[in-house]
């Protein structure tokens, strides 16, 4: 009975940790946000608006567009990943490096 209560469990948390994944998809609207996507693969830094500093980041990562982040001086885009060190990370880029592909 014990390996069914584990197994209970893990499923229980697991469901709770996606639908708090998947809730940082959305606007406080409830609209769902775009997909992007780099044009180049490989890394870059950017500059993340959650930790004030320009960071290292996996461009083949799932990315998702902020339309409601208006573009900084430089006329970058802000892209939210809910994926990345187990926390949110937004982050400023250029516009021309990235594709927005919508909904999926």
């Amino acid at each position: 009975m014990d390996d069914v209560k584990k197994k209970v469990d893990i499923l229980t948390k697991s469901m709770k940790l996606a639908a708090r994944l998947t809730s940082g998809l959305k606007t406080k609207d409830g609209d769902l946000l775009e997909i992007a996507k780099f044009k180049k693969s490989g890394e870059g830094f950017y500059y993340s608006l959650s930790d004030k500093r320009h960071i290292l980041v996996n461009k083949g990562d799932e990315w998702f567009y902020v339309p409601f982040i208006p573009k900084d001086n430089m006329g970058r885009v802000c892209l939210y990943s809910p994926y990345l060190f187990a926390m949110a990370v937004f982050i400023m880029v250029p516009e021309e490096e990235i594709d927005i592909i919508g909904f999926n």
